[in-house]
Protein backbone atom coordinates (compact mmCIF):
# COMPACT_ATOMS: atom_id res chain seq x y z
CA UNK A 1 0.00 0.00 0.00
CA UNK A 2 2.66 2.04 1.04
CA UNK A 3 4.48 1.97 -2.53
CA UNK A 4 1.12 2.50 -4.44
CA UNK A 5 0.65 5.78 -2.60
CA UNK A 6 4.07 6.75 -3.49
CA UNK A 7 3.32 5.83 -7.05
CA UNK A 8 0.37 8.09 -7.24
CA UNK A 9 1.73 10.54 -5.25
CA UNK A 10 4.78 10.47 -8.57
CA UNK A 11 1.94 10.22 -11.31
CA UNK A 12 0.13 13.15 -9.92
CA UNK A 13 3.59 15.21 -9.52
CA UNK A 14 4.82 14.75 -12.96
CA UNK A 15 0.88 15.50 -15.23
CA UNK A 16 0.02 18.28 -12.87
CA UNK A 17 1.30 21.91 -14.01
CA UNK A 18 2.30 24.91 -12.28
CA UNK A 19 5.84 25.76 -10.25
CA UNK A 20 8.39 23.60 -11.05
CA UNK A 21 9.28 21.05 -8.21
CA UNK A 22 12.38 20.59 -6.04
CA UNK A 23 13.58 17.35 -7.29
CA UNK A 24 12.43 16.01 -10.92
CA UNK A 25 9.90 13.51 -10.92
CA UNK A 26 9.35 10.22 -13.49
CA UNK A 27 6.03 8.25 -14.16
CA UNK A 28 6.98 5.08 -12.72
CA UNK A 29 5.56 3.02 -15.28
CA UNK A 30 7.49 4.86 -18.27
CA UNK A 31 10.52 4.13 -16.31
CA UNK A 32 9.42 0.48 -16.23
CA UNK A 33 9.54 -0.38 -19.70
CA UNK A 34 6.72 2.23 -21.23
CA UNK A 35 9.80 4.08 -22.80
CA UNK A 36 10.23 0.82 -24.64
CA UNK A 37 7.19 -0.49 -25.57
CA UNK A 38 5.28 3.09 -25.87
CA UNK A 39 7.24 4.76 -28.32
CA UNK A 40 8.62 4.17 -31.34
CA UNK A 41 11.99 2.19 -30.21
CA UNK A 42 15.08 -0.11 -32.37
CA UNK A 43 14.97 -3.43 -30.97
CA UNK A 44 18.20 -4.78 -29.98
CA UNK A 45 17.75 -8.55 -29.16
CA UNK A 46 19.25 -10.52 -26.32
CA UNK A 47 22.78 -12.36 -26.73
CA UNK A 48 22.97 -16.46 -27.95
CA UNK A 49 25.03 -17.01 -25.14
CA UNK A 50 23.98 -15.33 -21.95
CA UNK A 51 26.77 -13.91 -19.48
CA UNK A 52 25.66 -15.38 -16.11
CA UNK A 53 25.68 -13.37 -13.02
CA UNK A 54 25.67 -15.86 -10.30
CA UNK A 55 24.07 -14.74 -6.90
CA UNK A 56 25.99 -15.23 -3.44
CA UNK A 57 25.17 -14.27 -0.15
CA UNK A 58 26.85 -11.14 1.04
CA UNK A 59 29.68 -12.30 3.46
CA UNK A 60 31.39 -9.84 6.42
CA UNK A 61 30.95 -6.66 6.22
CA UNK A 62 28.68 -6.74 2.86
CA UNK A 63 26.34 -7.72 5.33
CA UNK A 64 26.01 -4.04 6.29
CA UNK A 65 26.10 -2.65 2.94
CA UNK A 66 23.25 -4.91 1.70
CA UNK A 67 20.79 -3.59 4.66
CA UNK A 68 21.75 0.12 3.87
CA UNK A 69 20.54 -1.09 0.18
CA UNK A 70 17.52 -2.84 1.58
CA UNK A 71 16.55 0.18 4.28
CA UNK A 72 16.97 2.56 0.95
CA UNK A 73 14.87 0.20 -1.29
CA UNK A 74 12.34 -0.10 1.32
CA UNK A 75 12.30 3.92 2.56
CA UNK A 76 12.57 5.75 -1.10
CA UNK A 77 10.66 5.11 -4.21
CA UNK A 78 13.14 3.14 -5.98
CA UNK A 79 12.17 1.05 -8.69
CA UNK A 80 14.52 -1.37 -8.76
CA UNK A 81 18.31 -2.00 -7.35
CA UNK A 82 21.06 -4.82 -7.74
CA UNK A 83 24.36 -4.65 -6.44
CA UNK A 84 27.46 -6.56 -8.16
CA UNK A 85 30.72 -7.35 -7.19
CA UNK A 86 33.32 -8.83 -9.22
CA UNK A 87 30.51 -10.50 -11.72
CA UNK A 88 28.45 -11.76 -8.64
CA UNK A 89 24.76 -10.15 -7.51
CA UNK A 90 25.09 -9.76 -3.66
CA UNK A 91 21.41 -7.92 -3.82
CA UNK A 92 19.18 -7.09 -6.35
CA UNK A 93 15.33 -6.05 -5.83
CA UNK A 94 12.05 -4.93 -7.70
CA UNK A 95 9.57 -2.76 -7.06
CA UNK A 96 6.04 -2.64 -9.27
CA UNK A 97 6.01 -1.83 -12.04
CA UNK A 98 9.31 -2.41 -12.52
CA UNK A 99 10.72 -6.26 -12.27
CA UNK A 100 13.44 -8.59 -13.52
CA UNK A 101 12.49 -8.72 -17.26
CA UNK A 102 10.99 -4.77 -17.36
CA UNK A 103 13.46 -2.82 -19.59
CA UNK A 104 14.42 0.40 -17.59
CA UNK A 105 14.39 3.72 -19.60
CA UNK A 106 17.73 5.36 -18.74
CA UNK A 107 17.37 9.31 -19.55
CA UNK A 108 20.84 10.95 -19.47
CA UNK A 109 22.34 7.42 -18.69
CA UNK A 110 22.17 7.19 -22.44
CA UNK A 111 24.75 9.79 -23.02
CA UNK A 112 27.36 7.85 -21.15
CA UNK A 113 26.90 4.96 -23.59
CA UNK A 114 26.86 7.31 -26.38
CA UNK A 115 30.43 8.36 -25.92
CA UNK A 116 31.88 4.78 -25.12
CA UNK A 117 30.32 4.28 -28.86
CA UNK A 118 32.51 6.89 -30.24
CA UNK A 119 35.66 5.52 -28.29
CA UNK A 120 35.01 2.08 -30.28
CA UNK A 121 34.53 4.16 -33.27
CA UNK A 122 37.51 5.87 -32.86
CA UNK A 123 39.36 2.76 -32.36
CA UNK A 124 38.24 0.92 -35.11
CA UNK A 125 39.10 3.41 -37.32
CA UNK A 126 35.94 5.41 -37.79
CA UNK A 127 37.29 8.20 -36.12
CA UNK A 128 40.55 9.58 -36.30
CA UNK A 129 41.13 11.49 -33.69
CA UNK A 130 38.98 13.42 -30.89
CA UNK A 131 40.31 16.81 -31.47
CA UNK A 132 38.84 16.44 -35.44
CA UNK A 133 36.86 18.93 -35.70
CA UNK A 134 32.87 17.80 -35.76
CA UNK A 135 32.64 18.98 -38.94
CA UNK A 136 35.10 16.13 -41.13
CA UNK A 137 32.56 13.70 -39.70
CA UNK A 138 29.08 14.95 -40.37
CA UNK A 139 27.77 17.71 -42.82
CA UNK A 140 24.62 17.98 -40.56
CA UNK A 141 25.94 20.63 -38.70
CA UNK A 142 27.59 23.04 -40.98
CA UNK A 143 26.83 26.41 -39.60
CA UNK A 144 26.28 25.37 -36.31
CA UNK A 145 28.81 25.77 -32.78
CA UNK A 146 28.42 21.90 -32.83
CA UNK A 147 30.30 21.41 -36.02
CA UNK A 148 32.65 24.38 -35.37
CA UNK A 149 33.59 22.00 -31.89
CA UNK A 150 36.14 19.10 -31.90
CA UNK A 151 34.85 15.97 -30.43
CA UNK A 152 36.40 16.06 -27.55
CA UNK A 153 34.48 19.08 -26.97
CA UNK A 154 31.30 17.49 -27.44
CA UNK A 155 32.12 14.34 -25.47
CA UNK A 156 33.53 17.11 -22.71
CA UNK A 157 29.98 19.10 -22.87
CA UNK A 158 31.66 22.08 -24.03
CA UNK A 159 30.70 22.86 -27.21
CA UNK A 160 29.97 26.45 -26.46
CA UNK A 161 26.74 26.11 -27.40
CA UNK A 162 23.75 28.42 -25.44
CA UNK A 163 22.92 27.48 -21.67
CA UNK A 164 19.38 24.95 -22.01
CA UNK A 165 16.83 26.64 -19.88
CA UNK A 166 15.94 23.44 -18.28
CA UNK A 167 18.84 20.43 -17.19
CA UNK A 168 19.87 19.41 -20.70
CA UNK A 169 16.98 21.33 -22.69
CA UNK A 170 16.72 24.44 -24.39
CA UNK A 171 13.15 24.76 -23.81
CA UNK A 172 12.03 25.08 -20.49
CA UNK A 173 10.22 22.58 -18.68
CA UNK A 174 6.64 24.67 -17.90
CA UNK A 175 5.77 24.13 -21.71
CA UNK A 176 6.86 19.95 -21.57
CA UNK A 177 4.78 19.46 -24.65
CA UNK A 178 7.05 21.76 -26.53
CA UNK A 179 10.08 20.59 -24.93
CA UNK A 180 12.05 18.93 -27.67
CA UNK A 181 12.98 15.82 -26.47
CA UNK A 182 8.90 15.31 -26.10
CA UNK A 183 8.71 16.26 -30.29
CA UNK A 184 11.57 13.71 -30.39
CA UNK A 185 9.97 10.95 -28.20
CA UNK A 186 6.73 11.79 -30.43
CA UNK A 187 8.00 11.55 -33.81
CA UNK A 188 7.06 14.94 -34.32
CA UNK A 189 10.95 16.36 -34.92
CA UNK A 190 14.03 14.94 -36.04
CA UNK A 191 17.74 14.93 -34.17
CA UNK A 192 19.24 16.52 -36.93
CA UNK A 193 16.54 19.59 -36.82
CA UNK A 194 17.03 19.62 -33.14
CA UNK A 195 20.83 20.56 -33.45
CA UNK A 196 20.62 22.93 -36.41
CA UNK A 197 17.79 24.78 -34.42
CA UNK A 198 20.15 24.83 -30.93
CA UNK A 199 23.21 25.26 -32.76
CA UNK A 200 24.27 29.18 -31.58
CA UNK A 201 26.99 29.75 -29.41
CA UNK A 202 26.47 30.47 -26.30
CA UNK A 203 27.54 33.19 -23.89
CA UNK A 204 28.82 33.47 -20.68
CA UNK A 205 27.36 36.04 -17.26
CA UNK A 206 29.16 39.09 -18.81
CA UNK A 207 27.79 38.69 -22.00
CA UNK A 208 30.84 37.48 -24.38
CA UNK A 209 30.77 34.50 -26.22
CA UNK A 210 31.61 31.37 -25.18
CA UNK A 211 35.36 29.81 -25.88
CA UNK A 212 34.70 26.24 -27.52
CA UNK A 213 36.55 23.86 -24.87
CA UNK A 214 36.47 26.29 -22.36
CA UNK A 215 33.42 25.71 -19.83
CA UNK A 216 31.65 22.83 -19.11
CA UNK A 217 27.61 23.81 -20.00
CA UNK A 218 25.72 20.38 -20.03
CA UNK A 219 23.54 20.19 -22.64
CA UNK A 220 21.74 17.53 -24.43
CA UNK A 221 22.39 19.17 -27.54
CA UNK A 222 26.37 18.00 -27.42
CA UNK A 223 25.24 14.37 -26.80
CA UNK A 224 22.70 14.68 -30.09
CA UNK A 225 25.61 15.60 -31.91
CA UNK A 226 28.02 12.93 -31.06
CA UNK A 227 25.32 10.22 -32.22
CA UNK A 228 24.49 12.25 -35.33
CA UNK A 229 28.47 11.42 -36.20
CA UNK A 230 27.59 7.74 -35.32
CA UNK A 231 24.55 8.10 -37.51
CA UNK A 232 26.25 9.45 -40.35
CA UNK A 233 29.03 6.63 -40.46
CA UNK A 234 26.84 3.38 -39.91
CA UNK A 235 24.28 4.62 -37.45
CA UNK A 236 24.06 5.20 -33.96
CA UNK A 237 22.33 2.37 -32.94
CA UNK A 238 23.96 -0.42 -35.36
CA UNK A 239 27.00 1.27 -33.77
CA UNK A 240 26.32 0.63 -30.65
CA UNK A 241 24.93 -3.23 -31.40
CA UNK A 242 28.13 -3.77 -33.26
CA UNK A 243 30.50 -3.00 -30.83
CA UNK A 244 28.57 -2.69 -27.24
CA UNK A 245 25.76 -4.42 -27.17
CA UNK A 246 26.74 -8.01 -28.85
CA UNK A 247 29.51 -8.41 -26.66
CA UNK A 248 27.47 -7.99 -22.86
CA UNK A 249 25.82 -11.49 -23.13
CA UNK A 250 22.23 -9.49 -22.55
CA UNK A 251 19.97 -11.99 -21.23
CA UNK A 252 17.02 -9.59 -22.50
CA UNK A 253 16.34 -7.00 -24.94
CA UNK A 254 17.60 -3.73 -25.48
CA UNK A 255 15.57 -0.93 -27.04
CA UNK A 256 16.89 2.99 -28.31
CA UNK A 257 13.67 5.27 -29.01
CA UNK A 258 14.67 6.68 -32.80
CA UNK A 259 13.40 9.49 -34.51
CA UNK A 260 11.21 9.35 -37.92
CA UNK A 261 14.70 8.84 -39.60
CA UNK A 262 15.60 5.84 -37.67
CA UNK A 263 18.40 8.22 -35.66
CA UNK A 264 18.86 7.34 -32.01
CA UNK A 265 17.94 9.83 -29.38
CA UNK A 266 21.48 9.58 -27.94
CA UNK A 267 21.03 11.99 -25.40
CA UNK A 268 18.44 9.89 -23.82
CA UNK A 269 16.35 7.49 -25.19
CA UNK A 270 17.85 3.58 -24.00
CA UNK A 271 15.86 1.31 -22.24
CA UNK A 272 17.55 -2.30 -20.56
CA UNK A 273 16.84 -4.49 -17.97
CA UNK A 274 18.61 -3.91 -14.44
CA UNK A 275 20.91 -7.15 -14.95
CA UNK A 276 21.83 -5.91 -18.53
CA UNK A 277 22.14 -2.57 -17.32
CA UNK A 278 24.84 -4.49 -14.64
CA UNK A 279 26.23 -6.37 -17.74
CA UNK A 280 27.06 -3.15 -19.45
CA UNK A 281 28.78 -1.69 -16.60
CA UNK A 282 30.84 -4.97 -16.55
CA UNK A 283 31.53 -5.00 -19.84
CA UNK A 284 33.09 -1.58 -19.93
CA UNK A 285 35.40 -2.17 -16.96
CA UNK A 286 36.71 -4.86 -18.87
CA UNK A 287 37.63 -2.49 -21.40
CA UNK A 288 39.23 -0.04 -19.40
CA UNK A 289 41.72 -3.81 -18.05
CA UNK A 290 41.72 -5.91 -20.88
CA UNK A 291 40.27 -4.40 -23.84
CA UNK A 292 42.80 -3.25 -27.04
CA UNK A 293 45.14 -0.65 -25.69
CA UNK A 294 43.14 2.19 -27.79
CA UNK A 295 39.70 1.35 -26.19
CA UNK A 296 42.09 1.32 -22.59
CA UNK A 297 43.36 4.54 -23.28
CA UNK A 298 39.99 5.70 -24.25
CA UNK A 299 37.81 4.24 -20.99
CA UNK A 300 40.59 5.67 -18.77
CA UNK A 301 39.94 9.58 -20.55
CA UNK A 302 36.57 8.56 -20.49
CA UNK A 303 35.86 7.89 -16.60
CA UNK A 304 38.17 10.37 -14.95
CA UNK A 305 38.59 14.05 -14.14
CA UNK A 306 38.42 16.06 -18.15
CA UNK A 307 36.75 19.07 -17.37
CA UNK A 308 35.31 21.00 -13.32
CA UNK A 309 31.72 21.11 -13.09
CA UNK A 310 31.96 24.52 -11.91
CA UNK A 311 28.46 26.32 -12.11
CA UNK A 312 27.40 22.85 -10.28
CA UNK A 313 23.96 23.96 -12.60
CA UNK A 314 23.75 20.35 -13.37
CA UNK A 315 24.59 17.38 -11.41
CA UNK A 316 25.63 19.46 -7.99
CA UNK A 317 27.43 16.14 -6.23
CA UNK A 318 29.92 15.51 -8.48
CA UNK A 319 32.82 17.59 -8.85
CA UNK A 320 33.84 16.57 -12.48
CA UNK A 321 33.00 14.76 -15.62
CA UNK A 322 34.57 12.81 -18.09
CA UNK A 323 33.16 12.26 -21.38
CA UNK A 324 29.56 11.96 -20.88
CA UNK A 325 30.25 10.50 -17.71
CA UNK A 326 30.00 11.66 -13.94
CA UNK A 327 32.85 11.47 -11.46
CA UNK A 328 32.31 11.44 -8.10
CA UNK A 329 35.26 11.54 -5.31
CA UNK A 330 33.70 11.11 -2.06
CA UNK A 331 34.96 7.66 -1.47
CA UNK A 332 37.92 5.32 -0.93
CA UNK A 333 38.29 6.00 -4.42
CA UNK A 334 37.13 8.22 -7.49
CA UNK A 335 33.57 6.25 -8.44
CA UNK A 336 32.12 6.95 -12.12
CA UNK A 337 28.75 7.44 -12.76
CA UNK A 338 25.95 7.01 -15.53
CA UNK A 339 23.02 9.47 -14.18
CA UNK A 340 19.56 9.68 -15.34
CA UNK A 341 16.99 12.38 -14.85
CA UNK A 342 14.18 11.67 -11.73
CA UNK A 343 16.56 8.65 -10.33
CA UNK A 344 18.49 6.69 -12.38
CA UNK A 345 21.70 5.41 -11.57
CA UNK A 346 24.93 3.15 -12.37
CA UNK A 347 27.71 3.65 -10.28
CA UNK A 348 30.99 1.82 -11.12
CA UNK A 349 34.51 1.55 -8.85
CA UNK A 350 36.63 0.07 -11.66
CA UNK A 351 39.56 -1.18 -9.31
CA UNK A 352 37.18 -3.47 -7.01
CA UNK A 353 34.99 -4.13 -9.84
CA UNK A 354 31.95 -3.43 -7.63
CA UNK A 355 28.61 -1.94 -9.43
CA UNK A 356 25.47 -0.48 -8.17
CA UNK A 357 22.46 -0.04 -10.81
CA UNK A 358 19.63 2.09 -9.09
CA UNK A 359 16.34 3.03 -11.06
CA UNK A 360 13.72 5.24 -9.70
CA UNK A 361 10.81 7.38 -9.94
CA UNK A 362 12.66 10.39 -7.76
CA UNK A 363 15.44 12.10 -7.55
CA UNK A 364 15.58 13.29 -4.35
CA UNK A 365 17.73 10.94 -2.48
CA UNK A 366 20.25 10.65 -4.76
CA UNK A 367 23.06 11.30 -2.53
CA UNK A 368 21.82 8.43 -0.12
CA UNK A 369 22.69 5.85 -3.21
CA UNK A 370 26.27 7.18 -3.22
CA UNK A 371 26.67 7.45 0.55
CA UNK A 372 25.45 3.43 0.07
CA UNK A 373 28.09 2.71 -2.60
CA UNK A 374 30.62 5.18 -0.77
CA UNK A 375 30.66 2.63 2.16
CA UNK A 376 30.97 0.03 0.30
CA UNK A 377 34.39 1.63 -1.60
CA UNK A 378 35.40 2.03 1.74
CA UNK A 379 35.55 -1.67 2.35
Amino acid sequence: MKRLMIWMTMLIAVGCSGPPHSYSTVDPWQASGGMATGFHNAKLNPAGAMKDLPRRAPIGEEKKIVEMADQMFNDKPTLSIILVDHGEIIYENYARPSGPDKPNFSWSMSKSLTAYTIGHMMCDGKIKSLDDRVSQYTKDLDGTVYGEATIRNLLTMSSGVSTPEHSGNNKPHSTAMNNEWMELRANTTTTKAVLQAYGARGKDKEGHAIVTGTIFNYNAGDALAAGNIADNHGGMVENFRHYIWNHIGAESPGYWLVDPNGSAMSMAGFSATTRDWARLAMYFIQQMKVGSPCMQGFMRQATTHQIQNVSKRVGEQYAYYGFFTWILNKGARDSYWWAGYGGQRVGVDPVKERIIVVTSSRESYMGTISKVFNAWQEM
